[in-house]
């Protein structure tokens, strides 16, 4: 149980009295609230952001190569057509 002071004297709150002064001195500064990050969080955000780059660069590079490659293959197969047919 908490204890309030009265002039000089203390008596005990319960504890809805407790919350409510909690309440007063948090609605009494809402206008200089901050806002706050957790930094492991933010950290683990920024972490997750860069691998997912990383990713994605390769995702692209993967794809190119596999997009040239077919395109190769299908050259070849034509060029080999072309040879049978003269």
């Amino acid at each position: 149980m908490a204890a309030k002071k009265n002039k000089n004297r203390t008596t005990p709150v319960t504890e809805d009295e407790v919350v409510d002064m909690r309440v007063g001195e948090d609605t009494d500064s809402d206008s200089d609230l901050e806002v706050r990050t957790i930094p492991s969080a933010s950290e683990g955000l920024k972490e997750v952001k860069e691998k997912l780059t990383e990713l994605e660069e390769i995702f692209s590079t993967t794809s190119n190569d596999m997009e040239w490659e077919v395109i190769k293959k299908n050259r070849y197969q034509n060029l080999d057509e072309m040879k049978r047919g003269q």
